[in-house]
């Protein structure tokens, strides 16, 4: 009679388990609450970092979501490791060149890629420098709101991201359908316990 019970507790298990389609970015999805994703540390605004996602990519090294409680998770950031003396932004940029055609056999091809350079000299100089002051940027995204996807995504930004003058980083972000009541909750909650 045991072993009856625990087949059926399993299949019960089985049943509520969340199809392999409908998991987000790093096993979480939009909407989900925060409370299903186990050991959280709050950075403030409604940020979270994930301390243990539950599907962990190799490649980045630290997962954050922005959640409330009446949203569940509406943004989910990733990070690539930092690059060093990188003032060029060579290494940053071939890293975002690498991350965004690894998301093309899920999300499908980018909808947009910006190469913006507000300098006549092409930026060839100290590329981050003009990163930092919003002279230049170097982005993927995917307009996925028509798709109505499982997970929730609505929106991905591939961004190669200047730390410092000479240090770099790629940043991942992924947005939910409710990207706009989120900025909403965010915005409310600046300022909070000062």
């Amino acid at each position: 009679m045991l072993g009856i019970a625990a087949v059926a507790v399993s299949l019960a298990g089985l049943a509520r388990a969340e199809p392999a389609a409908s998991r987000g970015p790093f096993g979480i999805t939009m909407g989900e609450p925060l409370s299903q994703l186990g050991k959280v540390d709050p950075v403030g605004g409604g940020g979270y970092m994930v301390l243990k996602p539950p599907i962990p990519n190799g490649d980045l090294e630290g997962v954050a979501v922005t959640s409330f409680p009446d949203l569940g998770v509406c943004r989910i950031t990733a990070v690539s490791p930092r690059f060093e003396d990188d003032s060029s932004g060579r290494r940053v940029k071939q890293a975002a060149d690498d991350l965004a055609e690894k998301l093309v056999p899920k999300y499908g091809p980018y909808t947009k890629k910006i190469v913006k350079c507000n300098d006549s000299g092409g930026c060839d100089d100290g590329w981050l420098s003009y990163v930092q002051s919003n002279q230049a940027e170097y982005v993927y995204a995917w307009n996925l709101e028509d798709k109505k996807r499982p997970d929730g995504v609505a929106i991905i930004l591939v961004l190669a991201k200047a730390v410092d003058a000479t240090t770099s980083q790629v940043h991942l972000t992924y947005y939910g359908f409710q990207e706009q009541a989120c900025a909403n909750e965010e915005n409310a909650s600046a300022g909070q316990g000062l």
